[in-house]
Order: structure tokens, then sequence, then C-alpha cells
């Protein structure tokens, strides 16, 4: 990746812990079994004791756990500000590894501070747990797999463009890359498909390409695509300093309001190469996610992740856990 390099130091440059750390999402990119980097947005909170990122996901949304225990490669983008209180801050890339702590929590240690955090940037989150019928159906929420992401280098645009070359910093020893960066797929999207991807991300101002870096490292860009009906293709604006290797990619939309509610996702997987005017992106399926298909669709997501949940605990012969509300300190 090709940057204006600061000197080498394992200290954070002045101001970008204050930058992430005020973020109420981020865009995590992991590497799915077919090799391509899919990101969906997910709390983070930073440990500065530590110089770790603590993440965690449901095992009703197990994919990512999986994703990182073949593939330990990881990077967090820091793009959208919405309720930070930060104006325009620099956009951050943080790529690193990850480390899936083994068993299933549900308010111990540091998952506590994640609890606080979530109450605190998305209060509307407490109606999972404030009344016996939700805390009933919800409760796969709430039992967690716990992923520490150590960061190696901090890629950082201090006016937000891309267009413009970022600065970086090697934080920490890079890890080598677990195999290649894999050949593009050549699928693409069905009419239906594409109308509806073309329908929903009319939805929002811009998005996030999820792709691979010429160091075999997965790498988040966010950028306003442009729509090619004729090939069925995005146009993205070429990234200076940031060498995109062809292959894989994935492009994530989303958004939400300042209390990290309105939730709106949607994403899209396919492979990225070179165009004549940037980078082409050719979708070839298109992956639902929240706030787009009404509240009965939206139920469905997470009836469907109720029965993950389930599956994945008796897959492994556990015991559903008991989750101890009074130590959340949500309502009652």
């Amino acid at each position: 990746m090709a940057t204006a390099q600061e000197p080498p130091d394992v200290t954070w440059p002045d101001g970008l812990v204050d930058v992430v750390s005020a973020h109420l999402s981020c865009e995590v990119a992991t590497i799915a079994r077919d090799g391509t980097p899919i990101a969906w947005p997910m709390v983070p909170l930073y440990l500065p004791e530590r110089d770790e990122f603590l993440l965690t996901t449901s095992i009703g949304f197990p994919a990512k756990i999986a994703h990182l225990e073949r593939d330990a490669r990881v990077s967090l983008l820091f793009s959208d500000p919405t309720g930070s209180g930060s104006g325009a801050p620099p956009v951050v890339l943080v790529q690193g590894s990850a480390t899936v702590e083994p068993e299933v929590q549900t308010a111990t240690g540091d998952l506590l501070a994640h609890w606080a955090r979530v109450h605190a940037v998305q209060p509307m989150s407490r109606l999972f747990s404030s009344t016996p019928p939700t805390r009933w159906f919800m409760d796969f929420y709430y039992m967690r797999r716990l992923i520490r992401v150590r960061p190696e280098t901090v890629t950082w645009w201090p006016d937000r463009d891309t267009a413009h070359a970022p600065r970086r910093r090697q934080l920490a020893p890079v890890a080598p890359a677990a195999a290649p960066v894999p050949a593009p797929t050549h699928a693409t999207v069905g009419d239906a498909e594409w109308t509806d991807l073309v329908r929903n991300l009319a939805r929002f101002p811009d998005a996030v390409l999820n792709a691979y870096d010429d160091d075999g490292r997965p790498v988040g860009l966010r950028a306003s695509p442009r729509v090619d009906h004729a090939a069925r293709v995005l146009h993205w604006p070429g990234p200076a300093g940031v060498d995109v290797a062809a292959g894989p990619a994935s492009v994530l939309w989303h958004s939400h309001d300042e209390t990290m509610w309105s939730l709106r996702s949607f994403a899209a997987r396919g492979a990225i190469a070179p165009g004549d005017d940037g980078l082409v992106f050719t979708p070839g399926g298109v992956l639902p996610g929240l706030g787009l298909s009404g509240p009965l669709g939206d139920g469905k997501v997470f009836l469907d992740a109720r029965r993950r949940a389930g599956r994945y605990l008796s897959r492994r012969g556990l015991p559903r856990p008991r989750i101890p509300w009074d130590r959340l300190r949500v309502p009652t």
C-alpha cells in the first residue's frame, strides 16, 4: 500500500484514538470462506490499556466468527461519524489480526464494558430486554463471542477524501497474509437482483468497498460509486495511495441515526477490477441486511437469528445460557 509514510512508531498518531473512540460504529471486514472480504457495521470498543479493539457478535449471527477462526485478517473502517459529535473527522482505516475467544459469554469481564457502551450509544437497544416476552425472544442477542483485534497499521485521510493520498503508520509487526488474493469470481446478478440492488443503493449517499490491498489484507474505502445500468457494474473512484488488488470484493451500504437507531443496511458481493477511470465492481449476489424490508422483514431476520443460535448451541452440546439481566443494568 503506497502512502505517505510516518516514521516507524508504536504510538497512535495524535488525535486518532479520540476519533475512533467517538464513532458509534465502524465497518468491519472479514474474509469469507470463498475469499471475499465482507463487511458489516459493528460497535467497536477501543481498550487503550491493551491497545486492542473489542468487538462482539451474537451466536445468532455467527458468520464473522467462522470467518475469523479460518483467517485472522481484519479491517475496521471508521468512516461514518453520525452521532459521534465529531463533525467531519478524518476517515480512519485500521488493519490488523483478530483473535476469537472460544466461550459463549453474556455478562463477564470486558463484555460488561461492551454492554455499557452499547446502552450509551444505542439506548433503544434496551427494548430488547424491557419485557419478559422480548427477553425471551431476544436472549440470543446477549449470547456473545468476543473478538479482539490487534491493530497493525493505521491509515487515515485527514480531509476525508480518498482521492488524496492518506497518511499511514505501522503500529505493530504485520502478520503475513494467510493466503494469496483469490482469483475473482465471474458470477453476475440476474434481473431481479440487479433491480433490487439499484433500488436500495439509491437510498444511500455513498457506500463502502471492501477488497484486498496489494499486501493481501482487507481494506475498506468509502466513496460514491457510479451505476452503469447497461453493463450492470458500479464504477468506483480510484483511491490515491491505496493499491486495490483485482479479486473478490463486496460493497456495503448502511446508515443509522444519531442514536444508532433507524438501522438500514445491505451488501453485494462480487469482484473488483481496474477500469478506465478507477475501479469496476461487478456484483455477483446481494446480501440482505436490516431496515429495507419493513417490520416483517426485520422480524424474520431476528427470528432466523434466534433459530441459528439454537442450532449453534445444539451442535456443540451447550446448554442455553441464562442471561443475568441484573448484571446488564437494563430496565426490568
